[in-house]
């Protein structure tokens, strides 16, 4: 996309989707660094590790024991990108590891994690609200939950617990 000074502009939101698809799995770009989840669309690192996060913390509902392979499997990712990702989330704070690889939150990634889920909940509801289907409302819930800024999202959940039955 052309900025009006005529150079190219190489921010994230100007990139077409299908120059993304046709890029490797970490894209890198003047600004901006990023990987494409299982559904072949770019996700910036924020999102990538709050996704991460949000799904280590529902298979904890589900589960006691959650290990690496866990979290692969859930989103259909290799064991080496899990593993990666892992480590980053360990080195962030976010999580600590067992020697037998048992993944555990820490106290700063639990909160953030259940911000996240939250976060989901809410624009899952208000899009539910203003018509979606369920799916539909899951779907965009999940890519709106990591753009959105915090006042927003305050102002959403204000309207969707204004609203409930």
């Amino acid at each position: 996309m052309q900025k009006a000074s005529g150079k190219k502009c190489t921010r994230f939101c100007c990139f077409g989707r299908e120059a993304l698809y046709k890029r490797a799995k970490v894209v890198y770009n003047y600004t901006n660094v990023g990987v494409k989840n299982a559904k072949g669309i770019f996700m910036k690192y924020r999102e990538s590790e709050e996704m991460y996060l949000e799904t280590i913390l529902l298979l904890s509902k589900q589960k006691t024991d959650i290990h690496s392979i866990d979290i692969a499997a859930e989103l259909n990712f290799s064991k080496p990108s899990v593993s990666r990702a892992v480590g980053l989330l360990e080195k962030n704070g976010y999580i600590t590891r067992s020697e037998s690889g048992e993944i555990r939150f820490t106290e700063s990634g639990l909160k953030k994690a259940t911000h996240i889920y939250e976060r989901h909940r809410i624009i899952t509801a208000l899009l539910e609200v203003v018509g979606a289907d369920k799916e539909l409302a899951e779907e965009n819930a999940c890519r709106i939950e990591h753009v959105i800024s915090e006042e927003m999202f305050e102002i959403m959940k204000s309207f969707v617990e204004s609203h409930k039955n």
